[in-house]
């Protein structure tokens, strides 16, 4: 998880997913709270909902802001 952040923190990405047919350790997901602009976690429920075509859940939403400012004074709603 480390070695990942440090490659991103390298280059011009906004953010990176690190995906687990298992679970992350609570250091892990400490780690990627604290760099929460750069990683994130999905685990095997994530994975299972995936499987069954199921992207609405609120679960996917989990790190979504409410909404988006893209430039001053212009702001767009994502979700309630």
């Amino acid at each position: 998880m480390r070695d990942f952040a440090g490659v991103m923190a390298g280059h011009p990405f906004n953010a990176g997913i690190i995906v687990t047919n298992t679970s992350f350790s609570p250091d892990a997901h400490w780690f990627a709270r604290e760099r929460a602009k750069l990683i994130r976690l999905r685990e095997f429920e994530d994975i299972r909902r995936w499987m069954f075509d199921i992207f609405s859940d609120e679960a996917e939403w989990r790190e979504m802001p409410p909404t988006l400012e893209l430039c001053p004074g212009v702001v767009i709603k994502i979700r309630d």
